[in-house]
């Protein structure tokens, strides 16, 4: 086999193969959104149907009060991290840290790996 023809299959693997690790990576994300989504509109409803709107449930007037994020209007067209990023960051209560954090894990594609909660 010539060199020329060797190297035109190896590129042509190689396409192969950046195509196929694409398209998981595309699916993976649109799994994670959808079950972000999804968690969100569980929770909305339960907010809605369970609690009558009310930001807190009768019961959870008794417990530690949760940090929120300043100015924060949250739908589901700005879910844009996995499940387990933002199990994570609940977790951070600094909200200059959570924040920083959700915006370097949006920007530059951060696996859960990079930040860890002490």
């Amino acid at each position: 086999m010539s060199n020329i023809k060797q190297y035109n299959q190896l590129d042509f693997y190689t396409k192969v193969a950046n195509l196929l690790k694409e398209s998981r990576k595309s699916v993976v994300q649109t799994i994670n959104k959808t079950m972000v989504c999804t968690y969100f509109e569980i929770g909305r409803m339960i907010v809605v149907e369970e609690q009558n709107g009310k930001e807190r449930a009768e019961y959870g007037k008794q417990q530690t009060v949760s940090a929120k994020s300043e100015n924060a209007i949250i739908s589901k067209d700005n879910l844009q991290l996995s499940w387990s990023h933002y199990l994570l960051l609940m977790r951070i209560n600094n909200s200059n840290e959570r924040k920083f954090y959700e915006i370097e894990s949006i920007n530059n594609n951060w696996s859960l790996r990079v930040k860890t909660i002490d």
